[in-house]
């Protein structure tokens, strides 16, 4: 299986000069996000140094040991950077405007980079979710609320930074960071909006109705790209009013989400059809969301961060240890009666929306085999 390692080794050669931006490369750089920059790369927008320094730099303020113990986005970030250091593509392009923001208070985690691809065009990639329960807790406020801290965030990083210049555009990110992206693109200034020429969600999560109806959000949808793999679970929560492309996947279950999982065939994705399953959890979570009070899921939303917090742990790793497991377990018997009705109602409406999915989809798929040829 092909794939971006394979990418830098076959075309990375070729600058952007000879070859255009294409889709593998906006996974590249997406990939390329998750990578810890502070004290690497500026916070200005200005001022820049090439990924080949950058990369110099990383490898020396970085025991390779760390790798082992990373998340997997992150490592495979890493990976990225070392091999898209060595070509001519990535090499000498400079990166600026590095930020990285994690607030427990206000539940929002927002990280994005910009690539500087020639003095016109900027690429700016937004970090999914890393691995800290504040980014997850996040996650799950997509679907509640209209916008959260860490999209704002995100809004004002393209308005602070390319706001009353001529600089042209790619937006691009991972999981949360592919909404990020996405949103950030629709909500930006109108002069900034203008100037994008490409938005890429990379299996992201999309967004409520009160946010894809608006206006601004019609705008975008033209230069708007969704990828997912074929067996997607991240990339087909709620909506983003495109056709997504559906690409293959060397890896199993939640694996996919991976960048590095997908199959390169030259400058682009090898296409595949969305898998069963995938369409299943699609429909599922969205009677789940469809169906549910939106006070339901406040709750139950608090109430699971508020319990995972109360152990003492940071971090999805830190929820691994048994003092962890019994923390929550102790937590959780103290919870006041009505909490914890609320959170079991709402752990029955997800079981029976899945259920009910998963029985329409056998339904359907049995009346296909039935027709006559």
């Amino acid at each position: 299986m092909a794939n971006v390692i394979d990418y830098l080794k076959w075309r990375g050669d070729l600058t952007f000069a000879q070859s255009p931006f294409n889709v593998v490369d906006n996974a590249i750089l997406s990939m390329l996000a998750y990578v810890e920059y502070r004290d690497l790369v500026p916070a200005g927008g200005e001022e820049t140094v090439s990924l080949r320094e950058v990369c110099a730099g990383y490898q020396a303020a970085h025991d390779p040991q760390e790798e082992a113990s990373m998340p997997p986005a992150k490592k495979g970030g890493v990976e990225v950077l070392r091999a898209a250091a060595e070509t001519a593509r990535f090499g000498d392009i400079g990166l600026a405007g590095y930020e990285s923001i994690t607030s427990r208070e206000a539940a929002a985690q927002m990280a994005a980079v910009t690539f500087r691809l020639s003095d016109r065009l900027v690429c700016v990639s937004y970090r999914g979710t890393d691995n800290t329960l504040v980014g997850w807790k996040e996650d799950f406020l997509l679907g509640c609320i209209p916008e959260t801290q860490g999209q704002a965030s995100a809004v004002e990083y393209l308005n602070r930074h390319f706001s009353g210049n001529d600089t042209k555009l790619i937006v691009c990110g991972h999981s949360k960071g592919g909404n990020f992206a996405v949103y950030a693109s629709a909500f930006c200034r109108p002069d900034v909006r203008g100037r994008i020429l490409r938005v890429y969600s990379n299996d992201g999560p999309g967004f409520r109705d009160e946010v894809t109806g608006r206006p601004e959000y019609a705008e975008i949808l033209p230069r708007l790209a969704h990828i997912i793999p074929q067996g997607s679970f991240i990339g087909t929560i709620m909506d983003l009013k495109v056709e997504p492309v559906v690409v293959s996947s060397g890896a199993s279950g939640m694996d996919q989400h991976r960048i590095d999982s997908w199959e390169v065939m030259g400058k682009t994705f090898v296409p595949r059809s969305i898998r069963r399953e995938a369409r299943v959890y699609r429909d599922g979570v969205s009677r789940f969301l469809a169906g549910l009070d939106h006070d339901e899921l406040m709750v139950f939303t608090d109430c699971l961060f508020d319990l995972l917090g109360s152990t003492g742990a940071e971090t999805l790793r830190d929820l691994r240890s048994a003092q962890a497991v019994r923390g929550l377990l102790s937590s959780a018997a103290t919870l006041p009666r009505e909490q914890f009705e609320t959170m079991m109602r709402v752990v029955g409406k997800l079981a029976r929306s899945m259920d009910a999915a998963a029985g329409e989809s056998l339904e359907a798929l049995l009346q296909k085999d039935q027709k006559p040829d």
